[in-house]
């Protein structure tokens, strides 16, 4: 009798072990809202769009809040995203951006998009909690700057933000359900912020209708403005960096500038404020080891 039930048990626990694994593991979602973006902007033309930063001062940038309340398919006391959520933002809006109208073009995709004179749109996310319990409780906040890459001007600024809370039901939550309450609190957000861009954005955005564009203009112009390189490595890793009053994001960067004379500024929560007046070089690259100092 004690051999047959161990035998069972052998059996029962590995069955067991993956339910528990699979679905006490980070959510997994696709920015997907219920309801589609309204009519395309009138005169939208092309943005190159950078990866926003988590500015929330958190550890662990895939972290939303705590878990309260039973969640259908989920376990634990904490809740975190299969991805971070300043990634989670990025790829929202550039399918918000794709659907308002724009053509946007990856900033990170290589020196020929560094090299046109355009506007490029970054930003930081400054909140971005859910909280699951008798109520759940959310707050979304994304700034978001765009910049006219020839003057290195901030052309346009603004902070979003939207609270809400909501009663889950007698049904009570399952990973899908809180997948949609997220998708849909951040398309909020991400509306209201693309409303605003537009009415401060010229209709051709001052750059080209597509990639292709831009290596014909590499081609046919050789005489580029941007001449030299900047490296920017750092201790901690992750720092913000700023050139002028201009953010460029987090640290390690490489970035083509025209040859000149810069002052950088670095921050990092926790340690010193970083300041150095830096030259590049045309043709060259200038390479930065910056160690902050931790602030006791």
């Amino acid at each position: 009798m004690y051999g047959t039930r161990m035998r069972h048990l052998i059996y029962i626990l590995p069955i067991l072990l993956l339910i528990v694994t699979g679905c006490a593991g980070p959510l997994k979602m696709e920015y997907a809202p219920s309801t589609p973006h309204e009519t395309p902007i009138k005169g939208a033309g092309t943005i190159f769009l950078a990866p926003y930063a988590d500015g929330r001062g958190i550890d662990d940038p895939r972290y939303l809040g705590a878990i309260s309340s039973p969640v259908s398919g989920l376990y634990g006391k904490r809740l975190f995203l299969e991805k971070e959520v300043a990634a989670l933002v990025t790829a929202a809006l550039k399918k918000e951006l794709t659907d308002a109208g724009f053509h946007v073009i990856d900033w990170t995709a290589g020196p020929k998009a560094h090299d046109w004179k355009g506007y490029l749109l970054r930003g930081e996310v400054k909140e971005y909690t859910l909280t699951i319990g008798p109520r759940d409780e959310i707050a979304i906040e994304v700034e978001s700057k765009l910049v006219d890459r020839k003057s290195r001007e901030v052309i346009w600024e603004k902070s979003v933000s939207v609270k809400d809370d909501r009663y889950a039901g007698v049904m009570g939550n399952s990973r899908r359900t809180i997948a949609l309450y997220i998708s849909n609190t951040l398309s909020r957000v991400l509306r209201e912020t693309i409303a605003g861009l537009a009415s401060h954005l010229p209709s051709s955005a001052g750059a080209p209708p597509s990639e292709e564009r831009v290596e014909e203009r590499d081609s046919a112009v050789p005489d580029r403005e941007v001449k030299g390189r900047l490296a920017i490595s750092t201790e901690p890793a992750r720092s913000k960096l700023s050139i002028g009053n201009v953010y460029y994001g987090l640290t390690p960067l490489t970035l083509e500038l025209e040859a000149g004379i810069y002052d950088i500024t670095v921050r990092h929560k926790g340690y010193g404020e970083y300041r150095e007046r830096v030259s590049v070089r045309e043709g060259a690259t200038t390479e930065m080891e910056i160690e902050l100092e931790r602030v006791e």
